[in-house]
């Protein structure tokens, strides 16, 4: 606060200055022009004022080029004693104290309160008032009854209403100061982000979250004519609201829109591809229902039992999918940690191949290597469900050719590696594939059964463990996905 006083008064010391300064110039251009046009001393028709003016050019260049390194009292201080002194000798005593230049004092008190200090008008009036004392002292040979009561009231009357005038004015900063620091309180501490423009469409005024938001892009994604929504460089859409303020220009309500507008597609896809999966299943389940209704031949009981098991299978992985993923996302998920011998892995991640290998075509290989026998500490649980997730997307994608499962343990790191000859996956859709219900080769055609939720658990899983994912796909090549989860030795 404190501050902002001191450069008001700066500003309208320099503004007084500069305006006295070009004042003096003029008068000093037609003291030239009439000793020129004369060609002689005797044309100054005010010529004792001629070292004054010279005196008051030169102070006033000065006290500018002061006030801009010190204090503002400094500069009003000896511009207010100059004025004294200056108008002492202007005219005479008598005029000076009751006659047409008895009002010049005004010069010197008037500004005192704005330029110094409030109480400065008072410190000024005493000052002037001294100075008119001694002036009526050197004019009659007495103070009184020669000096004029009435010019000295006036005098004091001038000095409580530059007082009052300076008071209003400072408590008027204030009350704006407190306002526009509550102001900025509040626009920096709102969760949303904040951004003012100008008439001209320049930046006036952003909050923090904003800037955060928009990654350093204002100047180029913050437009009143732009879109509701835009898409900043690392790929978050944000959202604009604007207004129209008068007298300010346009403001705009910043936020980060990226999780609702994730979640509104999520909601969209899970809509159409969960009922897709959900619908196929019962209907197989209704059809071997019926059929068996029908008929109570042993061979269509058989066929309708294993359709009736097949499609409950598919039922219950589709809801254990949606229940992880759920589980995941509200952060209800945990890992129950237990020892388990390597073997065990082997066994299960042979038993899934197998049962692969049943109703598959695909030339299934696994190649198994630890470095030690003894315990490990982890979910075991999860881990396999990471593989099985990884070696079904490749069966399930790999219409001829292989599918490759190894697994190296070392120093308690279990690495994953799934390779497969399938179609492969487009490099534009390798950044999606992690995120729920999105499918990659058949992502239009939908020729084949599933979500899209197993990767997305698969790379969940994987960070819940503290371990790191990696996938390298070539179209019509194959893919192969790359998983490490680092255990402790049980």
């Amino acid at each position: 606060m404190y501050t902002i006083l001191e450069e008001r008064r700066k500003r309208m010391l320099q503004t007084m200055l500069t305006g006295i300064f070009v004042a003096i110039v003029v008068a000093l251009s037609r003291d030239v022009y009439d000793y020129v046009r004369c060609r002689g001393s005797n044309c100054f028709t005010n010529g004792f004022m001629f070292p004054i003016n010279l005196s008051v050019l030169a102070l006033s260049a000065f006290l500018i080029l002061l006030s801009k390194r010190w204090p503002s009292w400094v500069s009003a201080l000896i511009w207010q004693g100059f004025g004294l002194v200056a108008i002492t000798f202007t005219d005479t005593p008598e005029q000076l104290i009751a006659g047409k230049s008895s009002l010049v004092w005004v010069i010197v008190i008037l500004p005192a309160a704005f330029i110094a200090h409030p109480n400065a008008s008072f410190i000024t009036a005493g000052a002037v008032t001294g100075v008119v004392l001694w002036l009526a002292d050197q004019a009659y040979g007495q103070i009184w009854p020669g000096i004029n009561l009435y010019f000295l009231a006036m005098i004091w009357i001038i000095a409580i209403l530059a007082w009052i005038a300076s008071r209003n004015l400072i408590a008027a900063i204030k009350s704006s100061y407190t306002e526009q620091e509550r102001l900025n309180a509040i626009l920096e501490n709102v969760a949303d982000g904040i951004v003012v423009l100008g008439r001209d469409g320049a930046v006036l005024r952003a909050n923090p979250v904003a800037l955060n938001m928009l990654d350093g892009e204002i100047e180029s994604l913050v437009r009143p004519e732009s879109e509701a929504e835009v898409k900043v460089p690392d790929g978050r859409i944000i959202s604009l609201n604007w207004a129209q303020v008068p007298d300010v220009g346009n403001v705009a309500v910043v936020r980060d829109v990226t999780r609702q507008m994730e979640i509104a597609r999520m909601k969209d896809a899970m809509l159409a591809v969960v009922s897709h999966e959900l619908r196929t299943p019962i209907t197989g389940i209704l059809g071997a229902a019926e059929m068996m209704t029908v008929s109570q031949e042993e061979g269509i009981l058989e066929t309708g039992i294993e359709i009736v098991l097949r499609n409950a299978k598919r039922l219950l992985r589709l809801v254990n999918d949606l229940l992880d993923r759920a589980q995941i996302e509200s952060g209800e998920f945990s890992l129950v940690l237990k020892p388990f011998a390597p073997d065990e892995l082997r066994a299960e991640l042979h038993e899934l191949l197998a049962q692969h290998s049943e109703t598959s075509p695909l030339n299934l290989a696994l190649s198994f290597d630890a470095d030690r026998d003894a315990p490990l500490l982890g979910d075991l649980g999860r881990i396999l469900q990471i593989a099985r997730n990884l070696i079904d997307n490749a069966v399930k994608f790999t219409s001829e050719g292989s599918v490759d499962v190894q697994v190296k343990i070392e120093d308690a790191v279990v690495m994953l590696t799934v390779e497969d000859s399938g179609a492969g996956i487009p490099p534009q859709q390798l950044p999606d594939i992690w995120q729920p219900f999105r499918r990659a080769s058949d992502y239009d055609t939908r020729t084949t059964q599933g979500v899209g939720l197993g990767l997305s658990i698969v790379h969940s899983l994987t960070q819940q463990m503290f371990g790191d994912v990696d996938v390298q796909s070539k179209v019509g090549e194959g893919t192969r996905f790359y998983i490490s989860l680092p255990l402790e030795v049980a």
